[in-house]
């Protein structure tokens, strides 16, 4: 096996010696072949022997979890408070030529601006002809907008680094990331230690046994490693813009992991508490360390990070843009720093408890913000739990037009209070089904009183609030 390899390696270095110019392709594949050392094959041999039943192990994994102030609440708090001023019409001129579009209803100049400019960008992708439907349209988004799930007014960003080695010949290493609809995935990258590039991936919503999730995302990708013992690198950023649901992280990994830290980079602003969970026979330090970044052992002759077209052509790239957020003052920062070893990793238990009962985990109890002389209540309060989440009972359009005859008709003959709600409570046991749609904000927003009553089923706290409307 070291032979074959050994003839691959020397057939792309006389390959490379014989090209004149630099052809992005053969890079590629270098950065994907003609990094190999023998002693890389040894070192995965040795693996191999420990960890007989795993196809992977995970050498180092660097994860630092930092928290800001998101910039876009205060310009979407700005829109909520702004003064707003009924308007039948609006009519302006921008070089000299005029405009016109029909409103009838109360806007802010936030909004009548962003009216106008996106009326005369249709208008001029259209050579002067607007579609008053689509707009129309237009219109009762911005509306809706306004009622929305509002960004979080405190954000997180987790930063993942770490090195993976083969322990097989000709492996698939494949990447399989969870998120919900709001947060993403970014920046994500392998690097071979001849520098880093972004692979192709796909983004579609999750389905478990034929359900679909729609608020569920996966963030897909994979990469090949040619023998036992030859690794990659997998650097990439999960940020979340409402920091209230990242509360959990869990230790292990789909593979073995020989040396994880995590670390939390908390600013003076914020007051967090960080409970563990399962650490029961885990071997593991803790400091008030920042944590130090991941060592790549990086190979001569790196190849930058260049996208090319089909005709081997340099592309520029597109870089994917950061939420807004507020710097952190220097010296403001305090840091919980966990250093774990040798953990195992996650196993199959369908069928069994979920992983919050079996497996070593961190929870984030988020209990104050400091807002000048003002303490926040957060989540990790009661008072801070009932404002969350009454905050998303508020955002809640529930029409009971229709659903407040039929009760009238359901209570009809009733004569007392208790009456009345015994035939409301069992009409909604005997004809309300309890399927469980929890996906993303799903999970902790009640469904509309409507919704559940068209649809004849809904979860806990859908029959809850079809329940206390009726």
């Amino acid at each position: 096996m070291l032979k074959l390899y050994g003839y691959f390696a020397s057939a792309a270095i006389v390959l490379s010696s014989c090209v004149s110019k630099p052809n992005p392709f053969v890079e590629y594949y270098h950065r994907e072949t003609n990094f190999i050392k023998a002693s890389d094959i040894k070192e995965g041999e040795k693996l191999q022997k420990q960890h007989p039943d795993e196809d992977f192990v995970i050498d180092d994994y660097v994860l630092e979890i930092g928290f800001s102030k998101n910039k876009e609440y205060e310009e979407w708090s700005k829109t909520q408070n702004a003064k707003k001023k009924k308007f039948k019409k609006v009519k302006w001129t921008k070089n000299n030529k005029s405009y016109a579009v029909e409103l009838n209803d109360e806007f802010s100049d936030a909004e009548i601006k962003k009216i106008k400019e996106e009326y005369e960008t249709r208008s001029k992708a259209g050579r002067g002809i607007v579609n008053d439907d689509d707009f129309a349209e237009y219109i009762e988004q911005l509306k809706r907008d306004r009622n929305s799930t509002p960004p979080g007014k405190y954000m997180s960003l987790e930063k993942h680094s770490y090195s993976v080695t083969s322990l097989n010949d000709f492996s698939d290493y494949g990447v399989s990331l969870f998120y919900n609809n709001g947060e993403s995935i970014r920046n994500f990258k392998f690097d071979y230690g001849r520098g880093s590039y972004e692979p192709s991936y796909l983004v579609k919503s999750y389905e478990s046994d034929g359900i679909f999730h729609n608020d569920v995302k996966i963030f897909r990708t994979s990469t090949d490693l040619p023998t036992v013992g030859s690794h990659v690198y997998v650097d990439y950023e999960h940020e979340y813009p409402d920091i209230t649901y990242n509360t959990t992280v869990y230790i292990p990994e789909e593979h073995f992991v020989e040396h994880k830290v995590v670390s939390f980079a908390i600013p003076a602003w914020l007051d967090v508490t960080i409970v563990e969970k399962n650490l029961e026979g885990v071997t593991f330090t803790k400091s008030t360390s920042a944590a130090k970044k991941l060592k790549k052992k990086m190979l001569p002759n790196q190849v930058k990070d260049v996208e090319y077209d089909e005709n081997g052509n340099p592309v520029k790239k597109k870089t994917t843009t950061a939420a807004k957020t507020k710097k952190e003052p220097a010296g403001g920062m305090k840091y919980i720093t966990y250093e774990f070893k040798n953990v195992k990793p996650f196993t199959n238990d369908r069928g069994g408890r979920g992983p919050s009962y079996n497996y070593p985990h961190l929870l984030i109890q988020y209990n104050y913000a400091q807002e000048g002389e003002t303490k926040v209540p957060m989540t990790g309060t009661v008072e801070g739990l009932y404002s969350w989440y009454y905050g998303l009972v508020k955002q809640l359009k529930n029409d009971t037009v229709e659903l407040k005859k039929f009760t009238q008709k359901l209570i009809a003959g009733k004569t007392t209070d208790q009456d009345k709600i015994k035939a409301i409570y069992y009409w909604v046991q005997d004809n309300i089904r309890y399927i469980a749609f929890e996906d993303g904000i799903a999970g902790f927003k009640p469904e509309e009183c409507a919704d559940v009553y068209n649809n004849r089923y809904g979860d806990c706290k859908g029959m809850a609030n079809l329940l206390v409307n009726m």
